[in-house]
């Protein structure tokens, strides 16, 4: 059950399978969902869990308050969360999902986004190995080259930022103009079949 916010203030349960509850609620259609959300592991041991997920298109101009972050279908986060980035620290091994849903000031939370799992990638070393970009520092064109097909890549700020997103790939050989990029780190998120790898990017021009 996910819980819509009225504008009198009041809360309101409905079941994400079905718009019903919605309608019954007042609006007429369910808001607009946060989009592209990705999930992978970091640290030493990969306990950390990154989420990163673009803003939803705009909800015929209602207010966009907060998201929330569902893992494995439970409320997460205690607090309203105002970024586009989450860490989920201290998980365990077993491949654990999110989802994100996005809160407005009239229509209340919406459906989630699309389900994305932070899977321990065994093979991280090899797919980290077997990845290249070049040039680095770049200034106008960067190139990946990779032994696995690549699904999709993120630029990201130093602050976890989605920046660009490159869509479907589902090649071993990719170029990306970041000629519109200011000077500066950014970070790489690559994502495979069998995990996402970041990596570290300087433009300089």
């Amino acid at each position: 059950m996910r819980r819509v916010y009225t504008e009198d203030g009041g809360e309101h349960s409905w079941d994400s399978d079905s718009e019903e509850n919605c309608l019954d609620a007042g609006y007429s259609e369910s808001p607009n969902p946060p989009k592209e959300l990705i999930a992978f592991r970091t640290g030493s041991n990969q306990s950390t869990a990154v989420l990163n997920w673009t803003p939803p298109s705009i909800y015929d101009n209602k207010e966009l308050l907060h998201y929330n972050i569902y893992r494995e279908g439970e409320l997460i986060n205690s607090e309203p969360y105002f970024d586009t980035i989450y860490y989920d620290d201290n998980i365990g091994p077993e491949d654990i999902c999110y989802e994100i849903t996005a809160v407005y000031s009239q229509a209340g939370e919406s459906e989630p986004s699309n389900v994305a799992c932070a899977m321990m990638v065994w093979g991280t070393n090899e797919l980290e190995i077997n990845t290249s970009i070049y040039p680095n520092p770049a200034a106008s064109i960067l190139k990946i080259e990779a032994e696995h097909q690549i699904k999709n890549i993120k630029i990201l700020n130093e602050l976890g930022q989605n920046l660009m997103i490159s869509g479907d790939i589902i090649k071993q050989y990719y170029q990306l103009d970041i000629s519109g990029f200011e000077n500066g780190l950014y970070f790489l998120a690559i994502e495979f079949e069998k995990g996402v790898i970041t990596k570290k990017l300087i433009i300089q021009k």
